[in-house]
């Protein structure tokens, strides 16, 4: 079975304490601030999709895993929508079948 996970992180969430000097006046910040989205697919047989390392030698131009990231916001990589899960699971397709077409060859040609 593999799993989709998303998650969106911000730079002013979390510890909702802070240190302060008693006689002046605490400053926080009024927004969430800059934010960050993960989206990963994640297998119970075998975790974080991600190439083995000899997967990585065998396919040097092909990246490394299948986590996405992005700088969310107006200003900055845009805002992750359906499109972009699509194009990822496209991608991890083509891994999966480079792979596969891989080994099948590797195996007949024995």
């Amino acid at each position: 079975m593999v799993t989709h996970d998303e998650s969106h992180f911000y730079s002013n969430d979390g510890c909702k304490r802070y240190w302060a000097s008693k006689n002046k006046p605490a400053l926080r910040q009024k927004g969430l601030g800059q934010s960050i989205h993960i989206s990963e697919f994640i297998s119970d047989a075998c975790g974080r999709l991600m190439l083995s390392e000899s997967s990585e030698l065998k396919f040097p131009n092909l990246p490394k895993e299948a986590r996405e990231y992005m700088e969310t916001g107006k200003n900055n990589q845009g805002y992750w929508t359906g499109k972009h899960v699509v194009e990822q699971v496209l991608f991890i397709l083509t891994i999966a079948i480079l792979i596969i077409l891989y080994i099948h060859i590797i195996i007949y040609s024995l």
